[in-house]
């Protein structure tokens, strides 16, 4: 069976100035997370609806290094995990130290499970690693070529050229999604999938629950912008999109998707 479309437009409820070009976004805790894509640091506000520009953002500085390469990175109440495409860093907030947790060749992305677990793919390698809270490997999937890789509901999403393998978080695959197109990014909340790609002015969204696990087809639903985006997550009952242009944090009503 072929994946159904059903194409909407939407508008955001209000949109925030931001006072730098960021790359990467994050939250947590009604709190939203930039980076920039070189940087010494990750920069944290509470964001007000109706606010018009973001001039109260705390500074997180983790490294001495003015050009660290932040690809990723992902927020517990504690620490915060960093992807630098070589190592996964973790920043304890307490402390203000860094450790690293894991190194690979090209580890294009990573996504914490379960109690701190790790999942994190290694785009060179063609491997997908899931480690437990003391890094220890639990589970490794071979050939298999990762760009992005995100958990949800008791379930782990890895995203290739092709498809979505759903494994659970012990590595174990229970079934593939088929992709409307071929783009590079995912973001996963509870049961929902968003599939995007940086520079588009749409994203796809997937609902798990209402699919077959058995089967590799389901029904997407594409979401016109109007604008094109760098990044996506959601915050509460929000979804926050970064701009293209890294300068402007749209909010959008989740419901709508």
């Amino acid at each position: 069976m072929a994946v159904l479309l059903f194409v909407f437009c939407v508008d955001p409820a209000f949109v925030i100035t931001m006072p730098a070009e960021y790359g990467v976004l994050e939250v947590h805790d009604s709190l939203v997370y930039v980076a920039p894509f070189f940087g010494a640091g990750i920069y944290r506000f509470q964001p007000v609806r109706g606010q018009s520009r973001a001039d109260n953002m705390e500074p997180l500085n983790f490294t001495r290094q003015e050009n660290y390469r932040i690809l990723q990175f992902e927020v517990t109440p504690f620490f915060i995990f960093i992807n630098n495409g070589k190592t996964i860093e973790k920043y304890f907030f307490s402390a203000g130290t860094t450790e690293t947790v894991c190194q690979g060749e090209q580890i294009s992305s990573f996504t914490l499970t379960g109690f701190w677990d790790i999942c994190y793919a290694d785009y060179g390698q063609e491997e997908l690693v899931f480690l437990n809270t003391n890094a220890r490997v639990m589970n490794r999937l071979s050939d298999v070529a990762v760009i992005d890789v995100k958990s949800g509901e008791k379930m782990v999403y890895a995203l290739t050229r092709k498809k979505i393998i759903r494994c659970d978080e012990y590595g174990n695959s229970t079934g593939e999604i088929s992709l409307p197109e071929s783009l590079e990014r995912l973001y996963a909340a509870g049961h929902k999938l968003y599939l995007f790609s940086q520079a588009r002015d749409y994203f796809y969204t997937y609902d798990d629950r209402a699919s077959d696990h058995d089967t590799t087809d389901g029904s997407w639903r594409k979401i016109e912008l109007g604008r094109s985006i760098r990044d996506l997550a959601v915050l509460d009952s929000t979804m926050v999109m970064l701009d293209n242009a890294g300068t402007h944090l749209l909010f959008y009503n989740w419901s709508e998707f």
